[in-house]
């Protein structure tokens, strides 16, 4: 697993980025409903607004942890198709945000021990992303690079 960072004139956005697979049981947590990604965001909103991008060919579903009114909130999951932009999911008043990400058959997971939190019964390890001070838009990219072919051995 590796991470880039590129800066952008207004916001800050992290791309994360998950070569490989995960070898656990599905389990498809129910999406949240949330409308595409707004302009402006909605008025009496302080704070940093945070956004989710979808960069992979297949649906994922994401959860986030982030600090609001001085609380820090475990929310999730928001299904996001490929190539979508949601958001703003939330606002947070701190620098530090966690997502965890799962593609709906699970077998790619955007997750790290950084911090674990449970949703629906079950622990989830997240990441950790730091803003930088005064952004009003945060966007999360969600890329996916596949996996390798496995070597075939020579025909004869």
């Amino acid at each position: 697993m590796f991470a880039f960072i590129s800066k952008t004139v207004s916001a800050l956005t992290l791309t994360m980025c998950l070569v490989g697979t995960a070898s656990s049981q599905p389990k498809q947590p129910a999406p949240l409903p949330l409308p595409p990604a707004q302009d402006t965001p909605p008025p009496n909103q302080e704070g940093t607004a945070i956004f989710l991008h979808n960069k992979a060919p297949f649906p994922i579903l994401v959860a986030a942890v982030f600090r609001t009114n001085q609380e820090w909130k475990t929310e999730g999951f928001w299904e996001v198709k490929p190539n979508e932009k949601l958001g703003p999911i939330a606002f947070t008043d701190n620098r530090v945000v966690c997502f965890y990400a799962q593609s709906a058959d699970r077998k790619t997971l955007w997750t790290s021990k950084d911090l674990f939190r449970t949703i629906n019964g079950e622990k989830l390890g997240f990441f950790r992303t730091e803003m930088q001070p005064g952004l009003k838009n945060y966007t999360m990219n969600f890329n996916y690079v596949p996996p390798l072919p496995k070597d075939e051995p020579p025909q004869n």
